[in-house]
């Protein structure tokens, strides 16, 4: 099965995942069935600033991409953080960081140390030192899914709101890049919609359930699959996701109008007016997704896989006992 699709770690009872993964993420129908209620988005990115300012650590490495997830996360910081505590804070970025957004580099990032995110930033967090590294990652399955982002440029917004169940095998052609392959991967994942909180009705509903429920753990843990990465570096004591917490799932349930219009430049529109709030500049609102993962990803090897111990697993035979049967 194509990449992403072989990397699901279902978080619902139906398990189209192919491999034996062990769930260290929140397990969807329990918390669902809690009655705790939505916090405002605004509501959610100051308190999870506010967390990690109570973290104490001698030093933040903020990971920005000039993307609308780690803009969103810099202006959280910036409007709860005291001036004195910024001082703790380093920006890891690239030149593609920059050039994707310029405007927020010159009002919001310049005024930080600056490292190169193509580096290997372990080395900084296990020389003694109780510096966190602080990504956008899981923003996207908050919101959506990018899959869609082939299709509309290709068949144009109307996919958006689209029947899912007649275009959502198209759209996975699409990503895939392979004609005609879409329609077993759809059929492969379909039943998971039966355990959507609300009926799913168009391409939009269907893949963010998707990315939401299915891919989370992936790209929780994703950073383990660069070789250069030194795998005791550990998630919660080394690095952090910002919009990883329980208070963001909850606003994504329970905010599915928030989430897109009728066009994918409307795509994550609740995090864009949010960034306007501080930016002043409207331009923002018409920032579009880009992958901001992909330059590092492709630069640097990647690992076969990593066990539930974060030991590598170097041979194909050794991955292939964890084959679902």
């Amino acid at each position: 099965m194509f990449d992403p699709f072989c990397r699901t770690v279902s978080r619902v009872n139906f398990k189209p995942d192919l491999f034996n993964y062990e769930l260290r993420a929140e397990f969807l129908p329990s918390f669902i069935g809690s009655n705790s209620s939505s916090l405002s988005w605004e509501e959610c990115c100051h308190h999870r600033a506010l967390e990690l300012l109570s973290m104490n650590r001698s030093k933040y490495y903020i990971s920005w991409s000039g993307g609308i997830d780690s803009t969103v996360m810099i202006i959280s910081i910036l409007k709860t953080w005291p001036a004195a505590e910024l001082k703790k804070i380093c920006i890891l970025l690239s030149h593609t960081s920059v050039q994707e957004n310029p405007g927020v580099f010159d009002l919001c990032i310049a005024r930080f140390p600056l490292v190169s995110s193509l580096g290997n930033v372990t080395n900084r967090l296990l020389l003694g030192t109780d510096a966190l590294v602080v990504t956008g990652e899981l923003g996207d399955q908050l919101f959506g899914s990018d899959i869609i982002a082939p299709a509309a440029a290709s068949i144009g917004d109307s996919v958006i709101k689209g029947n899912y169940q007649d275009l959502a095998p198209r759209i996975i052609d699409l990503w895939v890049g392979q004609e005609g392959k879409g329609k077993a991967i759809f059929e492969h994942f379909h039943p998971i919609v039966e355990e959507c909180p609300f009926p799913v009705r168009t391409t939009h509903d269907f893949f963010w359930w998707m990315n939401f429920s299915q891919k989370w753990q992936h790209v929780k843990y994703r950073f383990v699959e660069l070789y250069d990465w030194d795998l005791s570096a550990r998630y919660g004591e080394h690095i952090l996701h910002f919009f990883d917490t329980p208070a963001f799932q909850r606003w994504s349930l329970d905010n599915h109008d928030l989430k897109i219009r009728n066009t994918w430049q409307s795509y994550k529109f609740a995090a864009k007016e949010f960034i306007v709030a501080f930016t002043k500049n409207k331009d923002d609102l018409r920032q579009e997704k880009k992958p901001s993962i992909a330059l590092r990803h492709f630069l640097v090897e990647k690992r076969l896989a990593v066990n539930a111990q974060l030991k590598a697993i170097e041979s194909e035979s050794e991955l292939e006992s964890y084959v679902r049967k």
